[in-house]
Formats: structure tokens, C-alpha cells, sequence
């Protein structure tokens, strides 16, 4: 008898931790569900719960570092963290969109009263703003042939990896892929293609040209060669751009 109430007291245990387990991960997906966030009294009403058993079980997640809260008013919200980085990271997109665009939407417009070659003068400008920047790339090491000239194949899979780490930052603005060498002159060169796919880039002309002068200088930063990125084509119906990439 001594060992079935063992038994059962066990399973009741079982059971408890379960429910516990349970009733947390309903509380953590309910909040991670919510884009702005869920208070107690919401919480409370959509799970069925009490408010009491509802501040115990935000208290433990708060602990674990699950959940953030935040006092708004006489009201406190809870957030996921993992909601709160996409929201960061949403509003620094569209952040960095409306003051690149504006940008750019300016410099249209009255750059050719004032300068002969807006385009190569926007390229210059980007270049200067680069200078210094994404110091992390200085640690990647590129082999050199035997004549001690850098390795085009290297700079080309750098630069793929570059730009889609840019794209997994501010979200997909474009796709890039590598053009097929078709002679032996490309030797020293490489050609890319790129097509912009987020809807949100205006002026898409002085766009390409201002991260042809950006990325050049970044590159020129890193490998201390004489490097040069040149515009090809842009086709605007497709919203596309050949680059050549080129070390002299």
C-alpha cells in the first residue's frame, strides 16, 4: 500500500510539472505572438487564467530572460525579446530607407543645375563616405598568385558574402549573382549582377552608382590595391545592374 501512494503521489508530481511547463509556454507564445506586446489583464483573459497564477509565471520568465518588461503608463507590457529585435531591427530599415531615399530624392533634383556628371560625382561622394567603414573585413586574409597580385576569384566571394550579409541586416533589398567569365581578358576582372527587389529603394540610377563608390572604398580600405568598381549597364525596366569589378 506504502509503495502504490508513492506511486501516486509521484504521478501527481508528474502531472504538476506539466501543467507548470505547460502553462508557461502558453504565457511565453501568447506574448511572442503579440507585436506590441501583451499585458497581465490580456494574458489573463485569452489564456483563462488568474492574474495571480499570470505575474507568477511572468515573474519566472523575466528571470530566464525570456520576456521584457516595460512600464507604459500605469500599465506594464510584456514583450518577447525576440519580438523586440525584429522591431528594433523593422524600424532601423525603415529608418535607414526614408533617409537614403530622401537623400538620394535631393540630389536628383538639383544636382544637374550645379554639377556637369551627377552620377560619377554621387559614386566620388559614397566613396568618401565608406572610408573606414565594416573594419571587421581588415581580418580576412586574401591569397596573393605568384606575380603578388591579389586573387580576383577571393575578392569576388568576399564581396558575394559581403553584400548578403548587408541583405540579412536590413532585409532583402536586392539579389547578386556572379557573371560567367566568357574570356581569358577577365582575368584581372569580374562582373556581377545585381537586381534590386525591395520596393522601397527610390532613384534607383544614383542608388547604384552610390554603392559602387561605397563598396570600391571599403574594398580599397581592406586590400590597399588600386581597385575600381564600374557601371556597366543599369536597366531600369528590370531595376538591375552589371558591375564590373576590376584590380589594375
Amino acid at each position: 500500500m506504502g509503495i502504490q501512494n508513492e506511486i501516486e503521489q509521484s504521478d501527481i508530481e508528474n502531472k504538476k510539472i506539466k501543467l507548470k511547463e505547460s502553462i508557461k509556454t502558453d504565457i511565453l507564445n501568447a506574448i511572442e505572438s503579440s507585436i506590441y506586446g501583451l499585458n497581465i489583464s490580456n494574458l489573463s483573459e485569452n489564456l483563462k487564467l488568474s492574474r495571480n497564477t499570470v505575474k507568477k509565471y511572468l515573474h519566472h520568465l523575466i528571470k530566464k530572460g525570456l520576456i521584457l518588461e516595460n512600464e507604459i503608463g500605469r500599465s506594464k507590457i510584456y514583450f518577447s525579446k525576440k519580438t523586440a529585435q525584429k522591431s528594433n531591427i523593422n524600424v532601423m530599415r525603415k529608418t535607414f530607407f526614408t533617409i537614403l531615399n530622401r537623400q538620394l530624392e535631393i540630389f536628383e533634383e538639383i544636382s544637374p543645375k550645379f554639377i556637369k556628371d551627377p552620377y560619377n560625382f554621387i559614386k566620388e561622394f559614397s566613396s568618401k563616405l565608406g572610408q573606414g567603414y565594416f573594419p571587421f573585413l581588415k581580418i580576412i586574409k586574401i591569397s596573393k598568385s605568384d606575380k603578388n597580385t591579389i586573387n580576383i576569384d577571393e575578392v569576388a566571394e568576399i564581396s558575394l558574402k559581403f553584400m548578403n550579409y548587408l541583405n540579412d541586416i536590413f532585409g532583402e533589398m536586392y539579389k547578386i549573382e556572379l557573371v560567367p567569365k566568357i574570356s581569358k581578358d577577365q582575368e584581372s576582372s569580374v562582373i556581377f549582377r545585381v537586381e534590386i527587389t525591395s520596393k522601397e529603394i527610390k532613384s534607383i540610377n544614383y542608388f547604384f552608382y552610390a554603392c559602387a563608390g561605397f563598396y570600391e572604398r571599403i574594398l580599397r580600405d581592406k586590400m590597399k590595391e588600386n581597385i575600381s568598381i564600374t557601371i556597366l549597364e543599369i536597366q531600369e525596366e528590370n531595376s538591375c545592374c552589371y558591375y564590373k569589378l576590376s584590380i589594375h
